[in-house]
């Protein structure tokens, strides 16, 4: 680990890619309604999303970025407020 890092207290593995995308949760292990997210930053791990006020995200979930992919498993790895953050799994 670098001396910057070190002392940022940097703990990201990978390089970040700015968002702007929306996303969907499609599966919420039982919810009925799809939440449209907007991505904020991504990386090979998983992913920083914005979450709309009044939406609740498990802590597993079924995620689609672009229409016609396939979902992706992930899991909430942080909340802060409107932000989660999500790895891959």
């Amino acid at each position: 680990m670098s001396k910057r890092s070190d002392i940022s207290g940097e703990r990201r593995r990978g390089r970040r890619r700015p968002g702007g995308n929306a996303s969907v949760i499609v599966d919420t292990g039982g919810y009925a309604v799809p939440i449209v997210c907007e991505i904020r930053d991504e990386s090979e791990a998983g992913l920083r999303l914005n979450v709309p006020d009044g939406f609740f995200v498990p802590d597993w979930f079924q995620l689609v970025i672009k229409a016609g992919d396939r979902p992706r498993a992930a899991m909430v790895v942080w909340r802060r407020g409107s932000l989660i953050g999500v790895a891959w799994v």
